[in-house]
């Protein structure tokens, strides 16, 4: 372990063999165990979420060949999006108060960008829990976990005549993370009735003329990471014969051999996110029956004609 970063790797191994008193057999074995902790670029103590912005000193504001002395665009840190985070951004991309909210769900006011790096990405002073930054999710080193098996066999039969053979097996499992499922502004929540704005929130966006469908982002942290998981199985067996002989004054060496082998990969991907259940289970409303806040799909008075 160093300061900041909880990384790990072990290393097991065995090899043993061992040799008859004649020196004509030969045996060996081998059996290995890795492991390698991931890591998440967060971890790293250098990170902190570098990205270039827009120099506000260049007169212009573009990104031309002008060779006026002035950077176009200066590297700086806590660089990310305003724009989309783990709990919920309504109004991402402006048009009214941007309104997020706190991991127990209360909403407050979305903090400002310092400079622009593009359209959905500026600088921010330090690393704001409802800021996205995009190395939160950068698998710097997935989990891995190796066995490997092998073995050697040779005999020689006689002075010309040699045995032999190896078999090895390697079983790798690799487990690497993505970012969550999200979504960017590309859903709605309907600010007229859904069941989970409070009154002052509604207000808020009803004062902006906001009465319909509010664009709405968010990572899916809650469901997990994206992953993608290998089991990789690796399998190899030889065996052979070789030597000489003498023929007519001649001189023939032969090496027969056989040999089989098969990898087979096993991939998971796990967490993604099923569009159509995910916005209905965003279009919710208080159910009249019970007081209780229910999907507008199992709360046929709330359906408009056509739902």
């Amino acid at each position: 372990d160093t300061e900041g970063v909880d990384y790990k790797t072990h290393s097991f191994s065995l090899l043993t063999g061992s040799t008859s008193d004649n020196g004509r057999t030969n045996v060996t074995l081998f059996a290995s165990i890795d492991r390698i902790k991931e890591v998440i670029r967060p971890q790293l103590q250098q990170a902190q979420a570098f990205g270039t912005v827009i120099n506000p000193l260049d007169a212009d504001g573009s990104e031309d060949t002008e060779n006026n002395g002035i950077a176009d665009r200066l590297r700086v840190p806590f660089v990310g999006s305003e724009m989309i985070n783990a709990f919920g951004v309504l109004n991402p991309f402006g048009g009214g108060p941007r309104i997020t909210f706190t991991p127990d769900g209360s909403p407050i006011d979305q903090v400002s960008r310092l400079e622009t790096n593009s359209f959905a990405f500026g600088n921010f002073d330090q690393r704001y829990s409802t800021v996205f930054f995009t190395e939160d999710y950068i698998n710097y080193i997935p989990d891995q976990e190796t066995l490997t098996l092998a073995s050697t066999f040779r005999h020689d039969v006689n002075d010309n005549i040699r045995l032999y053979g190896d078999f090895k097996y390697v079983d790798k499992d690799i487990a690497q993370q993505f970012q969550p499922s999200f979504r960017f502004g590309n859903v709605s929540v309907n600010a007229t009735d859904n069941a989970f704005l409070d009154p002052v929130t509604r207000q808020r966006l009803f004062d902006n003329e906001q009465t319909g469908n509010v664009q709405f982002s968010r990572f899916f942290d809650d469901i997990g990471n994206r992953s993608a998981a290998n089991d990789r199985k690796l399998f190899r067996i030889v065996a052979g014969v070789k030597g000489f002989f003498e023929l007519s004054d001649t001189q023939f060496d032969f090496d027969v051999f056989g040999t089989k082998g098969e990898t087979a990969n096993t991939r998971r991907t796990l967490n993604d996110l099923i569009p159509t259940n995910f916005v209905a289970s965003l279009d919710s409303v208080i159910d009249p029956s019970t007081g209780q806040a229910a999907c507008r799909s199992q709360v046929p008075s709330a359906q408009a004609e056509g739902y």
